[in-house]
């Protein structure tokens, strides 16, 4: 399924967002959770203009899944 073809769907406390293995978030909690994953590592880079640590990389790389998975998860409980 194409990104434009994707229902929209709100995340609220009967749909919890998926965030890993037997662990579901409200949306807030996702919000959260993900700013703290990886605003070290956005400052970092911006600090090093454009260059990261690979621990940062590592951070980024892990939220791209995380939000892969919850997308998946949304996409089908739809």
């Amino acid at each position: 399924m194409k990104t434009s073809e994707r229902k929209s769907t709100v995340a609220t406390k009967t749909h919890p967002i998926f965030w890993g293995y037997e662990d579901y978030v409200s949306a807030e909690e996702f919000i959260r959770r993900a700013h703290s994953l990886v605003s070290d590592s956005l400052h970092t880079a911006r600090e090093l203009e454009g260059d990261m640590h690979l621990s940062d990389w590592r951070n980024l790389l892990e939220l791209g899944c995380r939000l892969d998975n919850a997308v998946e998860h949304l996409d089908s409980s739809v």
